[in-house]
């Protein structure tokens, strides 16, 4: 798991010492939201079923686990919108891809009665307002497996993210009060074009090209090496230059911009960007044999994924992200770790691991978390009496940590101070 936190601290910080076998790391804000905008955008190509099941069936434990936040589970709105975007309006035909897709529109339940799922706190304690009929994921499983998605091999994550967040294609979905999760889920890059390079890219031979002509033409490695030769490349990254690929940069700050990149973040299930290994592929095309470049999976058999670097440098641009792998068969360890990551973004104070006895832990009030102006300072543990404050604790709490390992919160008593505006905590555990 690699989650991401932006800024360089001033001292005085508070860190463990190094050498430390487990230790839980987490940061959170002190201001608790309870609102909560959650995107799924999903790969809905044919190689990707099994791993559309592992997401509905570990969809419940997410759920649960964003539940360990103050006043339980937030005000939820989540949508799903899948990495079809057709052939982005080009005239020419290509077997399984429509001319524009799904085109970043949310899929709709027959269950609930708008284009996402809402699940709303009500006034009432544990009351909880919603638009559809019957159980969570039930309606989850319903938009995001569905048995008849075959989508287009040349998934479009990035541009069906986009425009699955404008406001004039899927009104209501954001509200401006809410934080915004986005996780992307796929077992190839992102492939999304340009409107007026859409024309050109799919005028190509893709049925023998396949899908290693999204990475010939929107990545760039180093050493120069020609894309279509055989062999290991380092340090492969987008091409920005290039008007044929949606840059992914400018994807970036249009996403901080519909937030703030304060109020984002971004997670990933897909395979790891570097290395990337062009290999040569044996193919059957319109009833020829052929040999093609392809690039290697990045797993270990049974399991196959493509390297992802745009994919993986669009997510680690946000200053809040989760990269997980797609390469585990069994997806409910990414699923758990993204679930965690989005509680502590909500503000959760639940340690997930079961702390070391006696307690070891380093704790520090982070001021301008996101920016520039990033400064730590060293909160002491609290003594019997609590005589220095502000200071630190953990403490049972059956009711916010119910579905943690530790049953544990971190507690900071700061007398009669308010805790500074804008500011989070910085907690580091010794875990057995």
């Amino acid at each position: 798991m690699a989650l991401g936190a932006a800024g360089c601290p001033d001292r005085e910080v508070s860190r463990l010492p190094e050498g430390r076998d487990k230790v839980e790391h987490k940061e959170f804000p002190e201001d608790v939201s309870d609102k909560l905008d959650l995107l799924f955008v999903i790969d809905n190509s044919g190689s990707m079923k099994d791993e559309r099941s592992e997401l509905t069936e570990n969809f419940p434990r997410f759920i649960d686990i964003l539940s360990n936040v103050k006043g339980g589970l937030p005000s939820l709105h989540i949508g799903v919108v899948t990495s079809d975007m057709g052939r982005s309006g080009a005239p020419t035909p290509l077997l399984g891809c429509s001319e524009r897709g799904d085109d970043g529109r949310l899929k709709k339940s027959s269950a609930a009665s708008d284009d996402f799922i809402k699940d709303l706190r009500g006034d009432a304690p544990g009351q909880r307002i919603r638009n559809y009929t019957g159980d969570l994921k039930t309606v989850f499983t319903g938009v995001a497996q569905r048995p008849t998605d075959n989508g287009c091999g040349f998934e479009a994550h990035l541009a069906a993210m986009k425009r699955a967040l404008d406001p004039s294609v899927n009104p209501n979905f954001l509200r401006p009060d809410a934080l915004l999760a986005v996780v992307i889920i796929a077992d190839e890059d992102d492939c999304s074009v340009t409107p007026s390079g859409a024309a050109g890219f799919f005028a190509q031979d893709l049925e023998a090209a396949s899908s290693f002509a999204c990475f010939r033409s929107s990545t760039v490695c180093d050493g120069g090496v020609p894309p279509d030769r055989v062999g290991v490349r380092q340090r492969c990254r987008p091409t920005e230059s290039t008007a044929v690929h949606a840059s992914v940069a400018a994807m970036v700050e249009d996403l901080k911009r519909v937030k703030g990149e304060d109020k984002v973040i971004v997670a990933g299930i897909f395979g790891e960007g570097n290395p990337v290994e062009v290999v040569q592929v044996e193919a059957t095309v319109r009833g020829t044999k052929i040999t093609r470049p392809g690039l290697a999976s990045v797993c270990q058999a049974p399991s196959s994924a493509a390297p992802s670097p745009r994919l993986e440098t669009f997510v680690t641009s946000f200053p809040r992200h989760i990269l997980t792998s797609i390469c585990q068969q069994d997806l409910s360890e990414p699923i758990e770790q993204i679930g965690q990551s989005f509680a502590e973004f909500l503000g959760s104070p639940c340690l997930f691991g079961t702390p070391a006895e006696p307690h070891q832990c380093a704790v520090s009030e982070v001021r301008d978390p996101g920016g520039p102006g990033r400064s730590e300072t060293a909160i002491a543990k609290c003594d019997a009496s609590h005589s220095v404050t502000p200071c630190w604790e953990l403490k049972q709490d059956l009711e916010l940590c119910r579905s943690t390992a530790s049953k544990l919160a971190l507690k900071v008593d700061r007398g009669a101070a308010a805790p500074p505006s804008k500011s989070s905590l910085l907690v580091e555990c010794v875990t057995r």
